[in-house]
């Protein structure tokens, strides 16, 4: 379901919208000059996975460990330009919190500054995040190399797909899963399990 419809006549002075974004269109500087700095979508495409507005997503953990048990790129509150200035991280207290995407914003490269991806989320379970209802991620890909986010598209190493085909045997034999679907599974996880 879109929510363009219902908004899109109050917010398009501010923001660009456009459905879905695939960021591996825009090759160059000359490209983003056809977009406004915040571009709003409901799906957002890159290298790591493709993220829709009210997907599940889950928190990682903190990587600010140096100076506290705070997230870097994890804050308190939706993103705003002048709220960024005071923006308040989620602790680690946080880590492993169920999330829903609320909105995703892009913004285009500026002053040597990279791209960067916002997304607003709020609680899974509909509970508040501290203070208030919503929270933000600054930057999705950098917080998914730092591990503040866990991302759902990620390939499974190893010891994941073992455990994967485990439980899938369980199922096997408790009839819960075909002969016909086990063998397509243990296909697929096969070659990442032997390392190939």
């Amino acid at each position: 379901m879109s929510r363009f419809p219902s908004f899109k006549n109050k917010i398009q002075v501010l923001n660009q919208l456009v459905e879905s974004f695939d960021v591996s269109s825009i090759k160059n500087k000359k490209e983003w000059k056809k977009y406004k700095s915040g571009i709003d979508t409901n799906e957002l495409k890159v290298e790591f996975g493709v993220f829709k507005v009210g997907s599940d997503l889950t928190l990682g953990n903190p990587s600010n460990k140096e100076i506290s048990l705070d997230f870097k790129l994890v804050t308190v509150n939706k993103f705003s330009i002048m709220g960024s200035m005071a923006a308040v991280p989620m602790n680690n207290s946080d880590s492993n919190l169920e999330i829903l995407i609320e909105r995703i914003r892009v913004y285009r490269p500026a002053m040597g500054q990279p791209m960067r991806l916002i997304v607003d989320f709020k609680r899974k379970d509909g509970a508040n995040i501290a203070f208030g209802k919503f929270g933000h991620i600054w930057d999705l890909s950098k917080a998914i190399s730092l591990g503040e986010f866990i991302n759902p598209n990620a390939p499974l190493n190893r010891q994941q797909a073992i455990a994967k085909l485990k439980e899938a045997k369980d199922l096997l034999e408790l009839d819960m899963m075909s002969k016909e679907e086990f063998d397509a599974l243990k296909a697929e996880l096969s070659p990442i399990i032997r390392g190939n």
